[in-house]
This record gives structure tokens, C-alpha cells and sequence, in this order.
């Protein structure tokens, strides 16, 4: 069956942020989300095609987890550099990583974070924005306008915003350190994640704006776990089956050349007979 994404508006993912302020602290809540930004971007943006990685980071929380994202990307592999003003030479890096406003950005962008947008708008390298493209109004019921970032990818954090119904690249969806019960509190239904993967991809997505929902593919999304789990044990125990089945048929060939195979009712009786001779013998005084 389809899986049924909700879209957070940004006052919802305001709240999403406070419930998890309240049962991570801020340190960890970047880790969480650094390592699920990498992650899905190392899947996405692959070495060593985008070996090398600007990460252009803001000021306030999506600048936090963006620079956790990019030392985790520097431990994968990647050629991630620490620099304090956009570089002359931005145009030879192979991806740029957008990690400087979030769902709480409210405009006009103040400097230097104009000028920093302005350049990533320019650039032709490719573009992955972390959780909302920089400057995209959340709640807007109509497409940004032509002067706003058109990034390549969009990794999303938790849950899509509002603002993704207008997007349509690649789309990814990182972070799984949301609790089961707070999920179904809030009504997010996240998607089942591949194994120990922290992302997934969001591939044949159709969004509802009038619902504030999105919906997925099935055959877009991994197995649940509780699937996965049956399909190994049921192709565990055919395994088994065939296992025995050809150790069997190995040991009725085997008796059959060497002229010993076992047949429970002759076995019976021979035993019979010797027990017979062997009394007979007996009784002869032999």
C-alpha cells in the first residue's frame, strides 16, 4: 500500500523541534541530524564523482547540524574545507551544500547571508539544500519565485515541509531519532528505513497541498521490518529444506553403490533369522 507522509508547516516543526529539545540536548540533536544529512548525501552524491564539498553554513540551527554534516562527510572521504568567506574559486568544487537558513528563516536575508545566497544562486556547481532550501518560505501555498535557490537535491529533516509540495529533484529524508510515541502524537507516520540506514530516499512522491500530505509509492520504499524479518526466516527454512533434501539423496546413492541400503522390514527379519540359527545351535550342543 502507498505510505502517507505529513508535511509540516513551520509552526509544526517549531514544536517537533521543542519535543526534542526536551529529551535530546542540543549537541546531540546535531549529531543526529549531521550524520543523517552526510549520510544521505554520500548515498546521493557519490565518490569520487563530488569529491569535493562546499558546505555553506548559516548562523542558527541548520548551520549547526550543517557543519556536523560536514565533518562527517570529511570522515567518509570527502574534501570538505574550513572557510570564512566565499571563495574565489567556488565554481571548481563538484557540490555545494546549502545549510544556512531553516524552517524558522524569516525574510528579507540580512548580510552577509544576501550576498552568500545570491552566490549560490549563481553558481553552476550542484546544489543540496538541508531540510528547506535557503529562503523558501515554509507555509507558501505557491512556488518561490525565480530569484529564489533551485538546489539539485533537498535532504529533509525528520519530516518534509510544507514548502517541498514545490519541489522536484532529488528528495531524500534523514533522521529516524524521533520516538514511535511522539511520531504518533504528532501524526508523522515516517517511512520504514532500509536496515540501519538514517535516510531514505523519496522517490515517486505525490504531495496534497490542500491536505498538507505527501504520498509514496510503495514499491518506492523499503521492506518493514517485520517483512524483511519473515522473508529471511521463510528463505532460511527452504534453505533447510533443500539442504536436507540433497543430503538425503546423497546418502541413498551412496548405500545404493555399496549395495547397504537400509530397508527397515528385511533389517527385521534378518535379525530374526540369526536369532533362530543362533538358538538352533545352541540346542544342537554345537
Amino acid at each position: 500500500m502507498p505510505h502517507t507522509l505529513k508535511l509540516l508547516s513551520a509552526a509544526e516543526a517549531s514544536s517537533l523541534d521543542d519535543e526534542l529539545r526536551r529529551l535530546f540536548s542540543e549537541a546531540q540533536l546535531a549529531e543526529l541530524a549531521g550524520f543523517a544529512f552526510a549520510s544521505a548525501i554520500a548515498a546521493e552524491y557519490e565518490l569520487p564523482r563530488y569529491a569535493r564539498v562546499l558546505v555553506v553554513l548559516g548562523a542558527g540551527a541548520n548551520g549547526r547540524d550543517g557543519m556536523a554534516a560536514a565533518r562527517h562527510l570529511a570522515a567518509f572521504g570527502y574534501a570538505v574545507p574550513i572557510l570564512r568567506a566565499w571563495p574565489a574559486n567556488a565554481s571548481s568544487y563538484e557540490l555545494l551544500v546549502d545549510a544556512v537558513f531553516g524552517h524558522r528563516y524569516t525574510p528579507p536575508p540580512r548580510p552577509p547571508f544576501a550576498a552568500l545566497l545570491a552566490a549560490l544562486r549563481a553558481s553552476a556547481v550542484p546544489l543540496v539544500s538541508l531540510d528547506v532550501p535557503s529562503g523558501w518560505p515554509v507555509d507558501a501555498d505557491a512556488p518561490p519565485d525565480g530569484a529564489a535557490l533551485a538546489p539539485h537535491g533537498l535532504v529533509s529533516l525528520l519530516a518534509p515541509k510544507r514548502c517541498a509540495l514545490h519541489f522536484d529533484g532529488a528528495h531524500l529524508l534523514a533522521g529516524r531519532h524521533v520516538p514511535p510515541p511522539l511520531a504518533a502524537r504528532l501524526g508523522l507516520h515516517p517511512p520504514h528505513f532500509a536496515a540501519a540506514a538514517p535516510f531514505v530516499r523519496l522517490e515517486g512522491l505525490r504531495c496534497d497541498a490542500a491536505e498538507g500530505r505527501c504520498t509514496l509509492r510503495a514499491d518506492a520504499l523499503p521492506l518493514p521490518p517485520s517483512f524483511s524479518a519473515a522473508a529471511a526466516v521463510f528463505s532460511a527454512c527452504i534453505s533447510l529444506v533443500l539442504l536436507a533434501y540433497a543430503v538425503g539423496a546423497l546418502a541413498r546413492s551412496e548405500c545404493r553403490l555399496f549395495g547397504l541400503l537400509w530397508r527397515p522390514g528385511l533389517s527385521h527379519a534378518r535379525h530374526r533369522d540369526d536369532a533362530a540359527t543362533r538358538s538352533s545351535t545352541r540346542d544342537a550342543g554345537l
